[in-house]
Protein backbone atom coordinates (compact mmCIF):
# COMPACT_ATOMS: atom_id res chain seq x y z
CA UNK A 1 0.00 0.00 0.00
CA UNK A 2 0.97 3.33 -0.72
CA UNK A 3 1.56 6.17 1.55
CA UNK A 4 1.26 9.69 0.76
CA UNK A 5 1.10 13.53 2.04
CA UNK A 6 -0.07 14.39 5.28
CA UNK A 7 -2.19 11.58 7.63
CA UNK A 8 -5.01 13.22 9.58
CA UNK A 9 -6.91 11.41 12.05
CA UNK A 10 -9.69 14.20 12.59
CA UNK A 11 -12.83 11.99 14.05
CA UNK A 12 -13.41 8.49 15.11
CA UNK A 13 -16.43 7.16 13.84
CA UNK A 14 -18.52 3.92 15.75
CA UNK A 15 -19.58 0.91 14.43
CA UNK A 16 -22.85 -0.44 14.96
CA UNK A 17 -22.56 -3.33 17.08
CA UNK A 18 -22.88 -3.16 20.90
CA UNK A 19 -20.50 -5.58 23.16
CA UNK A 20 -22.77 -8.13 25.30
CA UNK A 21 -25.90 -5.83 26.02
CA UNK A 22 -23.20 -3.00 27.84
CA UNK A 23 -23.21 -0.54 24.84
CA UNK A 24 -19.87 1.35 25.10
CA UNK A 25 -17.73 -1.21 27.23
CA UNK A 26 -17.81 -5.16 27.92
CA UNK A 27 -15.58 -7.00 30.84
CA UNK A 28 -13.86 -10.43 29.90
CA UNK A 29 -13.51 -13.11 32.78
CA UNK A 30 -9.69 -13.71 33.26
CA UNK A 31 -8.55 -16.81 32.41
CA UNK A 32 -5.57 -18.44 34.93
CA UNK A 33 -2.32 -17.09 33.89
CA UNK A 34 0.46 -19.24 32.18
CA UNK A 35 2.16 -21.17 34.58
CA UNK A 36 5.85 -19.75 35.45
CA UNK A 37 8.82 -21.27 33.25
CA UNK A 38 11.24 -24.19 34.65
CA UNK A 39 13.50 -21.81 33.89
CA UNK A 40 14.16 -17.77 32.67
CA UNK A 41 16.46 -17.59 28.95
CA UNK A 42 16.90 -14.13 29.56
CA UNK A 43 16.37 -11.32 31.72
CA UNK A 44 15.21 -7.54 31.97
CA UNK A 45 13.95 -5.42 34.14
CA UNK A 46 10.84 -4.16 31.66
CA UNK A 47 9.85 -5.34 28.71
CA UNK A 48 8.09 -3.49 26.41
CA UNK A 49 5.80 -4.70 23.96
CA UNK A 50 5.49 -2.31 20.60
CA UNK A 51 8.32 0.24 19.16
CA UNK A 52 5.20 3.17 18.26
CA UNK A 53 5.51 6.52 19.85
CA UNK A 54 4.08 4.80 23.19
CA UNK A 55 6.79 1.81 23.28
CA UNK A 56 9.64 4.65 22.61
CA UNK A 57 8.62 6.83 24.86
CA UNK A 58 8.00 4.40 27.53
CA UNK A 59 11.91 3.23 27.00
CA UNK A 60 13.21 6.06 27.02
CA UNK A 61 11.70 7.02 30.56
CA UNK A 62 11.99 3.67 31.82
CA UNK A 63 15.94 3.72 30.72
CA UNK A 64 16.17 7.07 32.53
CA UNK A 65 15.05 5.88 35.57
CA UNK A 66 17.70 3.67 35.88
CA UNK A 67 15.76 0.53 34.24
CA UNK A 68 17.48 -2.23 31.62
CA UNK A 69 14.43 -2.66 28.94
CA UNK A 70 14.03 -4.82 26.34
CA UNK A 71 11.91 -3.77 23.57
CA UNK A 72 10.17 -5.75 21.20
CA UNK A 73 8.89 -5.00 18.23
CA UNK A 74 6.76 -7.30 15.66
CA UNK A 75 8.33 -5.86 12.16
CA UNK A 76 11.87 -5.35 10.97
CA UNK A 77 12.34 -1.49 12.27
CA UNK A 78 10.49 0.61 14.83
CA UNK A 79 7.64 2.83 13.63
CA UNK A 80 4.14 1.27 13.47
CA UNK A 81 1.20 3.44 13.02
CA UNK A 82 2.83 6.34 14.55
CA UNK A 83 5.52 6.43 11.92
CA UNK A 84 2.19 6.56 9.03
CA UNK A 85 0.20 9.49 11.13
CA UNK A 86 0.40 12.93 10.30
CA UNK A 87 1.62 13.59 13.67
CA UNK A 88 -1.03 16.64 14.62
CA UNK A 89 -0.28 16.76 18.48
CA UNK A 90 -3.04 18.50 20.22
CA UNK A 91 -1.05 20.10 23.36
CA UNK A 92 -1.06 23.29 25.35
CA UNK A 93 2.12 25.26 26.70
CA UNK A 94 5.03 23.72 24.71
CA UNK A 95 7.86 25.46 23.17
CA UNK A 96 5.96 25.54 19.68
CA UNK A 97 2.98 27.83 22.22
CA UNK A 98 5.20 30.22 23.76
CA UNK A 99 7.53 30.71 20.11
CA UNK A 100 4.05 32.31 18.87
CA UNK A 101 3.24 33.62 21.78
CA UNK A 102 -0.02 31.75 22.28
CA UNK A 103 -1.42 31.64 25.40
CA UNK A 104 -3.52 28.74 27.36
CA UNK A 105 -3.22 27.10 30.89
CA UNK A 106 -3.16 22.98 31.47
CA UNK A 107 -6.06 23.69 33.56
CA UNK A 108 -8.39 25.00 30.49
CA UNK A 109 -7.24 22.21 28.09
CA UNK A 110 -8.06 19.21 30.51
CA UNK A 111 -11.35 20.81 30.84
CA UNK A 112 -11.40 20.46 27.21
CA UNK A 113 -10.71 17.07 27.21
CA UNK A 114 -13.27 16.25 29.39
CA UNK A 115 -16.00 18.57 28.16
CA UNK A 116 -15.68 17.03 24.88
CA UNK A 117 -15.55 13.39 25.69
CA UNK A 118 -19.00 14.30 27.27
CA UNK A 119 -18.86 11.89 30.46
CA UNK A 120 -17.34 9.27 28.49
CA UNK A 121 -13.77 10.55 29.66
CA UNK A 122 -11.72 10.23 32.96
CA UNK A 123 -10.64 13.11 34.66
CA UNK A 124 -7.66 12.48 36.46
CA UNK A 125 -6.60 11.21 33.21
CA UNK A 126 -7.74 14.33 31.48
CA UNK A 127 -5.64 16.41 34.07
CA UNK A 128 -2.16 14.10 33.43
CA UNK A 129 -2.81 14.49 29.04
CA UNK A 130 -3.01 18.21 29.44
CA UNK A 131 -0.02 18.63 32.02
CA UNK A 132 2.52 15.98 30.37
CA UNK A 133 1.43 17.13 26.58
CA UNK A 134 4.19 20.11 26.83
CA UNK A 135 6.47 18.01 28.11
CA UNK A 136 5.96 15.49 25.47
CA UNK A 137 6.20 17.75 22.42
CA UNK A 138 9.13 20.07 24.00
CA UNK A 139 10.45 16.16 23.95
CA UNK A 140 10.39 15.90 20.38
CA UNK A 141 11.88 19.08 19.82
CA UNK A 142 14.47 17.97 21.69
CA UNK A 143 15.15 15.37 19.94
CA UNK A 144 15.03 17.32 16.71
CA UNK A 145 11.96 17.04 15.33
CA UNK A 146 10.49 20.35 13.57
CA UNK A 147 6.93 21.92 13.56
CA UNK A 148 5.30 23.48 11.37
CA UNK A 149 4.22 27.47 12.23
CA UNK A 150 0.52 26.45 10.29
CA UNK A 151 -2.47 27.81 12.66
CA UNK A 152 -5.01 25.57 12.34
CA UNK A 153 -8.11 27.28 13.64
CA UNK A 154 -10.44 24.47 12.09
CA UNK A 155 -8.77 21.81 13.98
CA UNK A 156 -6.94 23.40 17.10
CA UNK A 157 -9.58 25.83 17.82
CA UNK A 158 -8.57 29.49 19.03
CA UNK A 159 -6.30 27.96 21.47
CA UNK A 160 -4.90 26.26 18.55
CA UNK A 161 -3.36 23.11 20.37
CA UNK A 162 -2.76 21.31 17.18
CA UNK A 163 1.25 21.51 16.58
CA UNK A 164 1.88 19.82 13.08
CA UNK A 165 4.64 18.12 12.65
CA UNK A 166 6.86 18.58 9.41
CA UNK A 167 7.36 15.36 7.67
CA UNK A 168 4.83 14.27 9.90
CA UNK A 169 4.86 10.74 11.77
CA UNK A 170 7.64 9.37 9.18
CA UNK A 171 10.03 12.28 10.81
CA UNK A 172 8.71 11.86 14.58
CA UNK A 173 9.60 8.29 14.42
CA UNK A 174 13.13 8.73 12.52
CA UNK A 175 14.15 10.95 15.44
CA UNK A 176 12.29 9.10 18.73
CA UNK A 177 13.57 5.86 17.15
CA UNK A 178 17.25 7.37 17.13
CA UNK A 179 16.60 8.39 20.34
CA UNK A 180 16.03 5.14 21.36
CA UNK A 181 19.08 3.29 19.92
CA UNK A 182 20.95 5.47 20.77
CA UNK A 183 19.95 5.19 24.89
CA UNK A 184 22.05 3.46 27.47
CA UNK A 185 19.78 0.74 29.13
CA UNK A 186 17.81 -0.19 26.05
CA UNK A 187 18.07 -3.07 23.83
CA UNK A 188 15.59 -3.54 21.07
CA UNK A 189 14.70 -6.93 19.49
CA UNK A 190 12.66 -6.39 15.75
CA UNK A 191 10.71 -8.90 14.30
CA UNK A 192 9.98 -10.11 17.62
CA UNK A 193 6.99 -10.23 19.58
CA UNK A 194 5.47 -10.62 22.60
CA UNK A 195 3.50 -14.28 23.56
CA UNK A 196 2.26 -13.76 27.26
CA UNK A 197 2.68 -12.20 30.65
CA UNK A 198 3.29 -14.54 33.50
CA UNK A 199 2.09 -13.68 36.52
CA UNK A 200 3.56 -14.57 40.22
CA UNK A 201 0.53 -13.91 42.15
CA UNK A 202 -0.24 -10.54 42.06
CA UNK A 203 2.65 -9.13 40.26
CA UNK A 204 4.41 -9.30 36.84
CA UNK A 205 6.92 -11.77 36.77
CA UNK A 206 8.26 -12.02 32.82
CA UNK A 207 6.65 -12.63 29.67
CA UNK A 208 6.75 -15.19 27.00
CA UNK A 209 8.11 -13.73 23.47
CA UNK A 210 9.19 -15.19 20.08
CA UNK A 211 12.47 -13.53 19.31
CA UNK A 212 13.58 -13.94 15.99
CA UNK A 213 11.60 -16.83 15.56
CA UNK A 214 12.46 -18.94 18.81
CA UNK A 215 10.11 -19.05 21.88
CA UNK A 216 12.25 -17.74 25.15
CA UNK A 217 10.70 -16.97 29.06
CA UNK A 218 12.29 -13.57 30.03
CA UNK A 219 12.03 -12.45 33.42
CA UNK A 220 11.19 -8.70 34.31
CA UNK A 221 9.70 -7.04 37.12
CA UNK A 222 7.33 -4.63 34.43
CA UNK A 223 5.54 -5.40 31.26
CA UNK A 224 4.46 -2.08 29.19
CA UNK A 225 1.79 -3.75 26.58
CA UNK A 226 1.72 -0.78 23.43
CA UNK A 227 1.09 -3.17 20.50
CA UNK A 228 -1.54 -0.98 19.17
CA UNK A 229 -4.79 -2.05 17.88
CA UNK A 230 -6.65 -5.03 16.20
CA UNK A 231 -7.86 -3.39 12.41
CA UNK A 232 -5.41 -6.25 10.93
CA UNK A 233 -7.54 -8.93 12.73
CA UNK A 234 -10.32 -9.48 10.16
CA UNK A 235 -11.96 -11.74 12.84
CA UNK A 236 -12.16 -9.00 15.57
CA UNK A 237 -13.13 -6.22 12.54
CA UNK A 238 -16.62 -8.04 12.01
CA UNK A 239 -16.95 -9.41 15.38
CA UNK A 240 -16.83 -5.50 16.95
CA UNK A 241 -16.70 -3.14 13.76
CA UNK A 242 -18.89 -4.98 11.14
CA UNK A 243 -19.79 -1.91 9.55
CA UNK A 244 -16.06 -1.25 8.31
CA UNK A 245 -15.18 -5.45 7.58
CA UNK A 246 -15.32 -3.94 3.62
CA UNK A 247 -13.27 -0.46 4.40
CA UNK A 248 -9.90 -0.47 2.85
CA UNK A 249 -7.10 -0.29 5.51
CA UNK A 250 -3.63 1.60 6.17
CA UNK A 251 -2.54 0.80 9.42
CA UNK A 252 0.58 -1.42 10.78
CA UNK A 253 0.65 -5.04 9.90
CA UNK A 254 0.91 -6.41 12.85
CA UNK A 255 -2.44 -4.57 14.20
CA UNK A 256 -3.84 -7.90 14.78
CA UNK A 257 -4.92 -7.43 18.46
CA UNK A 258 -2.20 -8.90 20.65
CA UNK A 259 -1.83 -7.24 23.59
CA UNK A 260 -5.60 -6.61 23.62
CA UNK A 261 -6.46 -10.11 23.77
CA UNK A 262 -3.47 -11.16 26.19
CA UNK A 263 -4.57 -8.21 28.99
CA UNK A 264 -7.96 -8.84 28.55
CA UNK A 265 -7.86 -12.82 29.17
CA UNK A 266 -5.44 -11.53 32.53
CA UNK A 267 -8.68 -9.59 33.86
CA UNK A 268 -8.31 -6.20 32.08
CA UNK A 269 -11.13 -4.11 31.47
CA UNK A 270 -11.87 -3.51 27.77
CA UNK A 271 -14.32 -0.93 26.48
CA UNK A 272 -15.56 0.68 22.63
CA UNK A 273 -14.51 -2.21 20.69
CA UNK A 274 -16.96 -1.11 18.45
CA UNK A 275 -15.29 2.32 17.74
CA UNK A 276 -12.98 2.80 14.97
CA UNK A 277 -11.23 5.50 12.89
CA UNK A 278 -12.35 5.59 9.64
CA UNK A 279 -11.72 8.12 7.17
CA UNK A 280 -13.29 8.93 3.87
CA UNK A 281 -9.83 9.60 2.32
CA UNK A 282 -8.14 6.87 0.40
CA UNK A 283 -8.13 6.95 -3.25
CA UNK A 284 -9.43 4.27 -4.57
CA UNK A 285 -7.09 2.80 -7.56
CA UNK A 286 -3.92 3.70 -6.36
CA UNK A 287 -5.28 3.34 -2.34
CA UNK A 288 -3.03 6.48 -1.53
CA UNK A 289 -4.18 8.06 1.54
CA UNK A 290 -4.91 11.79 1.60
CA UNK A 291 -5.53 14.20 4.41
CA UNK A 292 -8.79 16.10 5.08
CA UNK A 293 -6.96 19.07 4.18
CA UNK A 294 -8.08 19.88 0.26
CA UNK A 295 -11.27 19.14 1.93
CA UNK A 296 -10.51 22.10 4.64
CA UNK A 297 -9.23 24.32 1.62
CA UNK A 298 -12.61 24.24 -0.39
CA UNK A 299 -12.81 20.61 -2.11
CA UNK A 300 -16.54 18.65 -2.18
CA UNK A 301 -17.69 15.21 -2.66
CA UNK A 302 -20.06 14.45 -5.24
CA UNK A 303 -21.34 10.84 -5.82
CA UNK A 304 -22.07 8.66 -9.16
CA UNK A 305 -24.84 11.00 -9.90
CA UNK A 306 -22.72 14.48 -10.04
CA UNK A 307 -24.50 15.37 -6.81
CA UNK A 308 -23.01 16.35 -3.21
CA UNK A 309 -24.57 13.74 -0.24
CA UNK A 310 -22.70 15.05 2.65
CA UNK A 311 -21.60 17.64 4.79
CA UNK A 312 -17.76 16.47 3.89
CA UNK A 313 -16.58 17.85 7.13
CA UNK A 314 -19.03 16.71 9.91
CA UNK A 315 -18.08 14.05 12.05
CA UNK A 316 -16.41 11.19 9.63
CA UNK A 317 -19.52 8.59 11.15
CA UNK A 318 -21.68 10.22 8.81
CA UNK A 319 -19.36 11.01 6.00
CA UNK A 320 -18.09 7.39 5.71
CA UNK A 321 -21.48 5.74 6.08
CA UNK A 322 -23.02 8.16 3.09
CA UNK A 323 -20.39 7.10 0.97
CA UNK A 324 -20.60 3.44 1.42
CA UNK A 325 -24.20 4.08 0.21
CA UNK A 326 -23.37 5.39 -3.36
CA UNK A 327 -21.99 3.50 -6.01
CA UNK A 328 -18.88 6.12 -5.99
CA UNK A 329 -17.71 8.96 -4.38
CA UNK A 330 -15.38 11.40 -6.35
CA UNK A 331 -13.33 14.30 -4.79
CA UNK A 332 -13.49 17.76 -6.80
CA UNK A 333 -10.27 20.00 -6.40
CA UNK A 334 -8.57 22.35 -8.58
CA UNK A 335 -5.17 24.16 -8.86
CA UNK A 336 -4.08 26.05 -6.30
CA UNK A 337 -6.80 25.08 -3.62
CA UNK A 338 -4.06 23.26 -1.65
CA UNK A 339 -0.46 22.05 -2.56
CA UNK A 340 -1.42 18.46 -1.92
CA UNK A 341 -3.67 19.13 -5.15
CA UNK A 342 -0.28 19.00 -6.84
CA UNK A 343 0.92 15.93 -5.47
CA UNK A 344 -2.66 14.27 -6.40
CA UNK A 345 -1.58 15.76 -9.84
CA UNK A 346 1.63 14.16 -9.72
CA UNK A 347 0.61 10.48 -8.23
CA UNK A 348 -1.60 10.29 -11.57
CA UNK A 349 -5.04 9.06 -9.48
CA UNK A 350 -6.58 12.73 -10.90
CA UNK A 351 -8.91 13.49 -14.20
CA UNK A 352 -8.24 17.20 -15.30
CA UNK A 353 -11.24 19.07 -17.15
CA UNK A 354 -10.92 22.42 -18.41
CA UNK A 355 -14.17 22.92 -17.72
CA UNK A 356 -17.73 22.08 -15.88
CA UNK A 357 -18.96 20.69 -18.77
CA UNK A 358 -15.78 18.83 -19.44
CA UNK A 359 -16.25 17.48 -16.22
CA UNK A 360 -19.45 16.59 -15.76
CA UNK A 361 -18.71 14.59 -19.66
CA UNK A 362 -15.55 12.74 -18.00
CA UNK A 363 -17.24 11.97 -14.79
CA UNK A 364 -19.93 10.59 -17.05
CA UNK A 365 -22.96 12.87 -14.88
CA UNK A 366 -25.30 15.38 -15.95
CA UNK A 367 -24.24 18.62 -16.25
CA UNK A 368 -27.19 19.80 -14.63
CA UNK A 369 -26.21 17.92 -11.52
CA UNK A 370 -22.96 19.20 -10.77
CA UNK A 371 -22.74 22.34 -12.21
CA UNK A 372 -25.63 23.98 -9.58
CA UNK A 373 -23.33 21.82 -6.80
CA UNK A 374 -20.12 23.94 -7.84
CA UNK A 375 -21.90 27.26 -8.57
CA UNK A 376 -23.66 26.85 -5.50
CA UNK A 377 -20.73 26.04 -3.13
CA UNK A 378 -18.66 28.70 -4.88
CA UNK A 379 -21.50 31.45 -3.94
CA UNK A 380 -21.53 30.73 -0.55
CA UNK A 381 -17.25 30.66 -0.25
CA UNK A 382 -17.78 34.09 -1.68
CA UNK A 383 -19.54 34.96 1.20
CA UNK A 384 -18.81 36.99 4.36
CA UNK A 385 -19.56 36.26 8.14
CA UNK A 386 -20.80 33.00 9.45
CA UNK A 387 -21.54 30.57 5.80
CA UNK A 388 -23.79 27.51 6.16
CA UNK A 389 -24.85 25.07 3.17
CA UNK A 390 -27.18 23.04 2.88
CA UNK A 391 -26.03 19.76 4.18
CA UNK A 392 -24.65 21.93 7.07
CA UNK A 393 -20.93 22.49 5.60
CA UNK A 394 -19.74 25.28 7.72
CA UNK A 395 -15.87 25.66 6.16
CA UNK A 396 -15.39 26.91 2.83
CA UNK A 397 -12.11 27.63 1.99
CA UNK A 398 -11.15 28.61 -1.64
CA UNK A 399 -13.44 28.52 -4.26
CA UNK A 400 -13.23 25.58 -7.08
CA UNK A 401 -12.37 27.33 -10.75
CA UNK A 402 -11.02 25.19 -14.24
CA UNK A 403 -9.12 23.51 -14.71
CA UNK A 404 -11.18 21.37 -12.15
CA UNK A 405 -9.81 17.30 -11.19
CA UNK A 406 -11.59 14.46 -9.37
CA UNK A 407 -10.56 11.58 -7.98
CA UNK A 408 -12.61 8.39 -6.50
CA UNK A 409 -12.09 8.04 -3.26
CA UNK A 410 -13.44 5.32 -0.40
CA UNK A 411 -13.51 4.77 3.13
CA UNK A 412 -10.28 3.75 4.88
CA UNK A 413 -9.93 2.51 8.84
CA UNK A 414 -6.83 3.77 10.12
CA UNK A 415 -7.00 2.12 13.85
CA UNK A 416 -9.24 0.54 16.09
CA UNK A 417 -9.89 3.06 19.06
CA UNK A 418 -11.45 0.72 21.73
CA UNK A 419 -9.18 -1.21 23.79
CA UNK A 420 -7.88 -2.32 27.41
CA UNK A 421 -8.42 0.04 30.16
CA UNK A 422 -5.81 1.78 31.79
CA UNK A 423 -5.64 4.12 34.86
CA UNK A 424 -3.93 7.65 35.52
CA UNK A 425 -0.75 5.68 35.93
CA UNK A 426 -0.90 3.75 33.04
CA UNK A 427 -1.43 0.74 35.22
CA UNK A 428 -3.90 -1.90 33.47
CA UNK A 429 -7.01 -2.25 35.28
CA UNK A 430 -10.43 -4.10 35.05
CA UNK A 431 -13.59 -2.16 34.74
CA UNK A 432 -13.45 -1.22 38.27
CA UNK A 433 -10.53 0.51 38.54
CA UNK A 434 -8.22 -2.41 40.22
CA UNK A 435 -4.75 -2.66 38.85
CA UNK A 436 -4.59 -6.22 36.91
CA UNK A 437 -0.73 -7.31 38.43
CA UNK A 438 1.71 -5.14 39.96
CA UNK A 439 3.69 -4.13 37.08
CA UNK A 440 2.00 -4.42 34.43
CA UNK A 441 1.05 -1.18 32.16
CA UNK A 442 -0.08 0.01 28.89
CA UNK A 443 0.32 2.76 26.59
CA UNK A 444 -0.78 3.64 23.07
CA UNK A 445 -3.69 2.52 20.62
CA UNK A 446 -3.75 -0.92 22.74
CA UNK A 447 -5.11 1.28 25.77
CA UNK A 448 -7.25 3.46 24.20
CA UNK A 449 -9.87 1.70 26.53
CA UNK A 450 -12.49 4.27 27.45
CA UNK A 451 -10.89 7.40 26.34
CA UNK A 452 -12.37 7.56 22.36
CA UNK A 453 -15.93 6.50 23.35
CA UNK A 454 -17.24 10.06 22.53
CA UNK A 455 -15.47 10.56 19.58
CA UNK A 456 -11.46 11.58 17.99
CA UNK A 457 -10.01 15.04 16.96
CA UNK A 458 -7.01 15.98 15.10
CA UNK A 459 -4.13 15.42 17.60
CA UNK A 460 -5.89 13.22 20.15
CA UNK A 461 -4.16 9.57 19.42
CA UNK A 462 -0.86 11.26 19.40
CA UNK A 463 -0.76 13.04 22.44
CA UNK A 464 -2.72 10.03 24.43
CA UNK A 465 -0.01 7.55 22.55
CA UNK A 466 3.14 9.84 23.62
CA UNK A 467 2.00 11.06 26.91
CA UNK A 468 0.91 7.67 28.04
CA UNK A 469 3.83 5.83 27.04
CA UNK A 470 5.88 8.59 29.11
CA UNK A 471 3.77 7.73 32.10
CA UNK A 472 3.97 3.88 31.23
CA UNK A 473 8.08 4.29 31.12
CA UNK A 474 8.49 6.49 34.18
CA UNK A 475 5.74 4.10 36.65
CA UNK A 476 7.34 1.32 35.10
CA UNK A 477 10.92 2.38 35.52
CA UNK A 478 9.69 3.48 39.84
CA UNK A 479 8.79 -0.19 40.21
CA UNK A 480 11.19 -1.93 38.62
CA UNK A 481 14.14 0.13 40.36
CA UNK A 482 12.12 -0.07 43.75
Amino acid sequence: MTQSSQFTRRHVVTGAATLAGAGLAVSQAASAPAPLPAKWDQEADIVIAGGGVAGCMAAIEAAAAGAKVLLLQATPDLGGNSRISSAWIRSANTRWHKNLGIQDTTEAYAKDIVDYGGGTRDEKKAKVIAEVSGRFVDRLMDYGVKFSDEKDTANGGPTLRVPKVEGRGAAVMAAVGAQVRKTQNITVKTDSKILDVYLDGDKVAGVSADLDGKKVAIKAKAVVLATGGFGRNQKLVEKYTNQWKETFRIMDVEDKGDGLLLASALGAGVANLQVAMVTPLMEYSKRIFYSSLTLLAGAIFVNEQGKRFVNELIIYTTTNTEMLKQKASYQIVCEGLHPMVEEMIKNGVTTRADSIEELAQKLGVPVENIKPEIEEHNRITAMSGKRVDRLGRTVFGKPLKAPFYFLRMHPVMIETVGGITIDDKAQVVTLGGKPVAKGFYAAGAVAFGEHFGRGYRSGDAYVYSGVFGMVAGQESGRYAKA
